[in-house]
Parts: structure tokens; C-alpha cells; sequence
């Protein structure tokens, strides 16, 4: 964005591996979230995007951790259910959620004070859990100011189709609208287990697909093309 001349604040807690210290980036601390909601109230930001993790809303690198019965998390492991969470996936879920509320927040202190503001996540698919369906968002996505707009990303540079919704509050985000066109090909991969597979459509799957480097496809797609970038700065700058 610095392009357009404005100066940015990034919070993300792998900006600490760049050096950055752990309680400025790492939104688990709260106390990080209240500084953040007093900047937005003092108005110290001209606009707000929240890129907000979708790890625990999502099957993409495993099992459900979530349901449309119980969006905040399926029931904890026991002796009369092995099958449920374990500990670790309870916090991975209580985490989740967290980041999820602290970011509605955020964009309902935006709406409130007339501050462009927008949140990223998957679109939401029939029978499937989303962050767009928590009770918090869905009573957001009531109010007055609040839209919608939903896409792919391949259409501004992304590997994959990646339908994508934004919610935003006091700003036109329909310039990041397109559909994806590619046509279907071959594509060869890598499986979890280092086997290679082959599969026919417009794009190489994410679920289930290792890079050479034995990373996740899924992690290395998180990123958003360059185009995609500069469409949200655009729209921004517009409305700010």
C-alpha cells in the first residue's frame, strides 16, 4: 500500500521470526486486542483488514473440528466417545474462535465510527461450517453499512480458484468480483503419504497436496496474489 502513500500496520505473529516482539504480534494476548480496539476508537487507522485465521473453520489439512450443530466446537474426547477432540484440537477451537470474535468486533467498533473496515475468509458452502455462520456475524450482517462480496482468487493471480467472501463496513469491495474460467487440465501431485496422484480439473487440488519442499499446498496458498492486494488498496483509498 505504500504506493498510495499511507503508512501500515501489520500484525501477525510471524512478523516475531523478522524480529518483531512476541506481545506486538501474537493476537492470542489480549491485552494486544484492547490496544488495537483503543487505536480503531482514536481513529488512528483511515482503515482496517482483517485477515482473520480460518484454520479451525476449515477441513482442508484434516477432520472437522466443528459442525453446523456445534459451530464452537465438536464435543471433547471421552471414555464414552474416543472419536471426539483431544485437548490440543479443544484449544485449536477455542483459539479459533477467539480470533473470530475479537475480529467481528473490531469491524462493529468500525461500523459504529464510519471506519472502512473488511474481513477475509472461504466462502461459505452449503452444509458446511464457516465463520459466517456465528451467531455474532450473522447479527453483524444485519446492521445497516454491513455488505458482502464474494469471489475467486484466480482470476487476480492465485494457483487456485480459492472462493473467497469479504465483509465489509463502509466500503465497496466489489472490485475483487471474478469467477474463475480456467479450463480443466491434467495435473500431477504429491499426496501426504509421498505418492504421486493425478487429477483433472481447472486447478491443482489444496487439500491433501505436498509441495517438493514438503510443506502443505494449503499453507503456501494463504498468501493473497499481488493483484488481489492492490484491488483491496484501491477500494481503500476510494473510500477513506
Amino acid at each position: 500500500m505504500s504506493t498510495f502513500g499511507w503508512d501500515t500496520v501489520e500484525v501477525d505473529v510471524r512478523n516475531v521470526a523478522l524480529g518483531d516482539p512476541v506481545a506486538d504480534m501474537d493476537l492470542l494476548n489480549d491485552s494486544l486486542w484492547q490496544l488495537l480496539l483503543k487505536d480503531v476508537a482514536a481513529r488512528r487507522y483511515a482503515a482496517v483488514w482483517l485477515g482473520t485465521p480460518c484454520t479451525t473453520f476449515s477441513v482442508a489439512k484434516g477432520r472437522p473440528l466443528r459442525s453446523l450443530d456445534a459451530i464452537y466446537g465438536l464435543p471433547r474426547r471421552s471414555a464414552a466417545d474416543p472419536s471426539g477432540l483431544s485437548q490440543e484440537e479443544v484449544l485449536q477451537v477455542q483459539q479459533g474462535t477467539y480470533f473470530a470474535q475479537r475480529s467481528i468486533e473490531v469491524l462493529a467498533l468500525a461500523l459504529r465510527l464510519g471506519i472502512p473496515a473488511a474481513l477475509e475468509n472461504p466462502s461459505p458452502w452449503p452444509g458446511r461450517v464457516s465463520i459466517f455462520l456465528l451467531p455474532e456475524m450473522l447479527r453483524l450482517l444485519e446492521s445497516a453499512g454491513v455488505d458482502y462480496v464474494d469471489f475467486h482468487q484466480c482470476p487476480m493471480g492465485a494457483e487456485t480458484a480459492k472462493p473467497t467472501r469479504v465483509v465489509s463496513v463502509h466500503c465497496d469491495m466489489s472490485s475483487l468480483v471474478g469467477w474463475c474460467d480456467h479450463r480443466p487440465q491434467w495435473w500431477r501431485y504429491r499426496t501426504p503419504a509421498r505418492r504421486w496422484a493425478r487429477c483433472f480439473r481447472p486447478h491443482p487440488p489444496l487439500k491433501g497436496r505436498i509441495l517438493d519442499d514438503g510443506s502443505w499446498a494449503t499453507a503456501a496458498a494463504a498468501a493473497y496474489p499481488s493483484e488481489m492486494y492492490r484491488r483491496i488498496a484501491e477500494a481503500f483509498v476510494a473510500c477513506a
